[in-house]
Parts: C-alpha cells; structure tokens; sequence
C-alpha cells in the first residue's frame, strides 16, 4: 500500500504462467482508523484515507480471500478470512476471527462461515498489562462450540499465566504453573488422567543468572540436571540424563561446539565421540578463492581409534554447503586375489 500509515501492507500475491495468466491469488483488505489515548484508554476513529502529518493510526488487517483460477479468467474462492478487533477502552486486541471454505463470507464478515473464533481480554491498567487472553471459544457454523479455553494469571506481571482451563467432552482439562521471584516456572503441574492423577515437573534454576535450569524432577522421581554453565553463552557445559548418565559439551570462545562427550567416553578418557573443527575463512588467490571455508566433523570409531569418520563440508560466503566430503572404503577384488580396501573420500556437490 502506498500510504504511510498503510505502507508494507500486503496487498494481494498471485502465481502466474509466463503468459500472465492466474492460478492462485490472495489478497488482503484493511482498515484505517485514528486513535486518541486517554491515559491507557485507546479510542479508534475509522477513517477512509489516512492523512495526516502527526496522527496515530491503527492499520489492522480486515479480510483476507483465497482465490483459485487455474488460468481461467474468472476464478472461484477457496477460502475466506475475515478479522474483528476491540476498539473502543481496549488497544486493538483481535476480537474475533471468522473462517470459511465456501466462499460465502464476504468482505464484511457478514455471510456464512465453518467456525468463529471469539477472544476475550484481561488487563491491569495500574501495572500497564494490557492484551492477556482470558476465554477462547470456537463456535462452528452450526452453533455449537467445539473449543474452549480460559486462562488465568498473576496480574502483577506481564506473563504470569497460573492456570489454563480446556473443554475436554463434558469436563475440562486443568493444568497450573508456579513463579518464583525472578519470573521462572518453578512447577507445572498437567491435566489429570482417569484416575485423578496429575503429572507434574518442578524446575530448579542456578543461583548466578536465575534464569538457566539446572535441575528437572517429575512426579514419578526422575530427575535430570544440567551444570557447569558458561554464562556468555547460556550454555550448561555438563548434563545428567534421567538414567544418571553424565554427557560434557565443550564450546569455543564464539559460542560453538567443539566436542561432546558421552558416558562411554568420560568412563575410558576418550576425547569425544563427536567433534567439530571450523575454518570460516576461505583462501583467496590472484583468480578469486582458491580454498572456500569449510568445517570438519569428526566421529571416534570405536573399532578404529587413530582413525575418525570425518565428513568435510564447504560453504560459500553465505554459509550454505556448496559440497560435503565424507570417509569411504572401496573394496575392490580382481580375479584370481583377494579383494583389497582402499580409503577414499565420498564427494557430492559442486567443484
């Protein structure tokens, strides 16, 4: 769109043959209004063109259709979309959305539809915490409702959701989340199955950041931890499964992993059983590259320690693979003498 309140708004794509004719276009319409703030309270005025040299305005996507031509002139539509916000008191929340596959719901919203998403809001005015969903119904065509959710939070945090409430048949499904001081989940505990029984898993975090997981428990005593962080990265250096096996990672100073080692390799001192070597800088001669950047990973063979599966990938200057080597054993057997291994390198990509 070419207004500067409206400007970067999609307004149609399409897909054409080389002859300029359609197969499948979606185009998108919109609506414009003016707001004025009171405090935290938003008022929106729908205007036809925006116009103005220091007004605010709300831009929201109104309707969206889905055509199909298939290189007719004419085409039919597939599907339609089309979006309700919350205008007055609120700040432009998205109110309800309609959907439909039969092409009778109009630009306006107006027709029929297969289902109805409604949304309803929370906020708390005194902390500025605005646009928190509270109830999600999905009501079909036909009037039934297929869908319901409601949530509940801490109101004296943005992102505090305490408990998530779903239709499930004649009953609902209930699972709850607790906060600790700094705003991490230190409990979520999950809807309860036939017996009454809930799942649940409590998180423990360390105490430098207090904000990287380092221990995990569940409700039937497993347990699995992660320590020894590098905090420039928010990397846990060494993990513990639920099985109580140790794995160690070792990264370089840009945050990459060099290797990893797994509980075989911490039991019997080998280095890694997966390792990566980077060499980002390509090698530039009077022609342009000579070498382009590459790197290698190397896995340990248990049966042939000295020697790793290494596979060998290069990349162009926009880090996609441009070609990947990997180890290889020929064998190769003439007549008359027994057949020979020969090491090779397995090449696919360009040159």
């Amino acid at each position: 769109m070419s207004t500067y309140y409206a400007q970067g708004n999609e307004l149609s794509t399409s897909v054409e043959d080389a002859e300029g004719k359609k197969y499948t276009e979606t185009r998108n319409e919109y609506d414009g209004y003016y707001l004025s703030a009171d405090g935290d309270k938003y008022t929106f005025t729908k205007q036809q063109q925006l116009c103005s040299d220091r007004a605010s305005a709300f831009v929201p996507l109104r309707y969206t259709a889905s055509m199909q031509y298939e290189g007719q002139t004419n085409g039919i539509t597939t599907s339609e979309a089309w979006n309700e916000y919350y205008l007055t008191g609120y700040h432009g929340e998205l109110k309800s959305y309609k959907f439909s596959d039969k092409g009778k719901l109009g630009e306006n919203g107006t027709g029929g539809f297969d289902y109805q998403t409604a949304i309803q809001y929370t906020s708390n005015e005194g902390k500025h915490i605005f646009g928190l969903p509270t109830d999600v119904t999905v009501t079909g065509g036909d009037g039934k409702t297929y869908h319901h959710v409601t949530a509940t939070y801490d109101m004296n945090y943005a992102d505090h959701i305490t408990q998530i409430r779903r239709q499930l048949g004649s009953g609902e499904a209930v699972s709850d989340y607790t906060y600790d001081a700094y705003g991490n989940i230190t409990k979520t505990m999950l809807p309860a199955n036939a017996k009454g029984q809930r799942m649940w898993y409590t998180y423990r975090y360390e105490p430098v950041m207090n904000m990287y997981v380092e221990r995990i428990d569940d409700a039937f005593g497993y347990r699995s931890e992660a320590a020894n962080f590098d905090y420039r990265y928010g990397m846990a250096l060494r993990r513990m499964d639920l099985n109580h096996f140790y794995y160690e990672t070792e990264i370089d100073n840009l945050g990459r992993v060099k290797a990893v080692r797994g509980p075989n390799e911490l039991a019997t001192g080998v280095p890694y059983i997966i390792a990566f070597d980077y060499q980002p800088k390509a090698t530039f001669g009077t022609n342009g590259i000579t070498a382009p950047a590459y790197a290698v990973t190397k896995h340990y063979d248990i049966q042939h320690p000295s020697d790793d599966m290494e596979t060998v990938t290069f990349v162009d200057g926009f880090g996609r693979p441009i070609q990947v080597k990997k180890d290889g054993v020929v064998t190769t057997a003439a007549k008359g003498s027994a057949p020979k291994d020969e090491t090779v390198m397995i090449v696919s990509g360009r040159n």
